[in-house]
């Protein structure tokens, strides 16, 4: 008997471990339950964020704007689950917003195409448009209070004006021309004045006056210097002949001129002249049976001395004194005694007057 009481408790032993295997499987059994069902639900939201890829809801090739950036600007106006809900309501594979950029124009196509214009081609402004619209599309109740019009286009940053260039200063090339308010050189004077001569021979002494006309031409050290004067009738005696003369004197002289500063408004633009003249002489015989009118030319050479006080305005007055020697003085003849004398061989006045600064 006691060679069999070890196989009688081995069955006892098996009973007891099968007994405790069947207590421990309660406390196993909610932990599975636990992970299947985190497995089951992890499950369901995979499908569930796949499903929502970018290129689903807006595509297209437009770059301006680009779906992403319509993309993100219609997750601004409408819940990420709307836009998953109507992913999955949509059937067809492709997206449902399609962006067209046309240049100056941009379609949004979704279900109807709108376009819209903007010639500044904003990339942003572009994407809040298109948003507005495809928000619209897909959720209007959430957007009652928002227009498919354009929203109000944010004003762009100007850049401040640049400053204005600096003034540049101007270097006048012309040496010779002093600043504005002192007195300026002529370049081009025309001078009218008042003059005297009086005439001097072995035949005849005679005097008168008139006016002279001259143009003077050159602002340098050198000028060119064109006159005449037109003298008054005289009476006179030739010879003891008495006679009636009229004479204009004319001449082209080469003019030397000189500049000194006086004080800031005046300067004294002493000058020196030679050169040749010509008079036109009209003589008639008061006290002769013919009386004709005979004319004659004189030639000669001019010598002259002057000065102008130039100031700030055009116009200055000066002074001359001339000089004109007569080679060969044309002869007076009266019947029926023939030739009675020469006309003067040196002719000598003064003239003065005032002058414009033409330039």
């Amino acid at each position: 008997m006691s060679a069999l009481s070890p196989a009688k408790s081995s069955p006892t032993r098996s009973a007891g471990l099968a007994f405790g295997y069947r207590g421990r499987v309660p406390d196993r059994v909610p932990r599975g339950v636990r992970f299947f069902a985190v497995i089951a639900l992890w499950g369901a939201t995979v499908p569930a964020r796949a499903a929502d890829p970018p290129g689903r809801l807006i595509g297209g090739t437009s770059t301006c704007p680009s779906p992403a950036a319509v993309r993100t600007e219609v997750e601004l106006l409408v819940p990420r689950d709307q836009l998953n809900a109507r992913l999955r309501a949509s059937a067809g594979s492709g997206p449902i917003v399609e962006i067209t950029d046309r240049g100056a124009t941009f379609d949004v196509a979704a279900g109807s195409v709108r376009e819209y214009r903007d010639e500044a081609r904003d990339c942003a402004y572009r994407a809040r448009v298109a948003a507005v619209f495809v928000a619209l599309v897909i959720d209007p109740g959430a957007m009652q209070a928002t227009r498919a019009s354009p929203p109000p286009r944010q004003p762009r940053a100007v850049a401040p004006p640049a400053p204005p260039p600096e003034p540049t200063t101007l270097v006048s090339t012309v040496a010779e021309d002093p600043e504005p308010g002192s007195p300026q050189r002529a370049r081009v004077r025309l001078a009218l004045g008042v003059g005297i001569e009086g005439g001097v021979g072995a035949d005849a002494h005679i005097s008168q006056a008139g006016l002279g006309l001259r143009v003077v031409v050159g602002g340098g050290r050198w000028a060119l210097a064109v006159g005449a004067m037109a003298m008054a009738p005289v009476e006179t005696s030739i010879g003891g002949v008495a006679i009636r003369q009229w004479r204009v004197p004319a001449d082209v002289s080469l003019r030397a001129q000189w500049a000194h500063q006086n004080s800031e408004r005046s300067m004294l633009e002493p000058y020196a002249e030679l050169g040749a003249a010509v008079a036109l002489l009209r003589e008639s015989g008061l006290d002769l049976a013919s009386n004709a009118t005979r004319t004659s030319a004189e030639l000669g050479v001019r010598v002259a001395a002057g000065v102008h006080l130039t100031g700030v305005s055009r116009l200055s007055p000066f002074f001359e004194l001339h000089g004109e020697v007569v080679p060969i003085p044309p002869a007076i003849s009266a019947l029926p005694r023939g030739v009675v004398g020469h006309t003067p061989l040196v002719w000598f006045g003064a003239t003065a007057g005032a002058a414009w600064r033409m330039f």
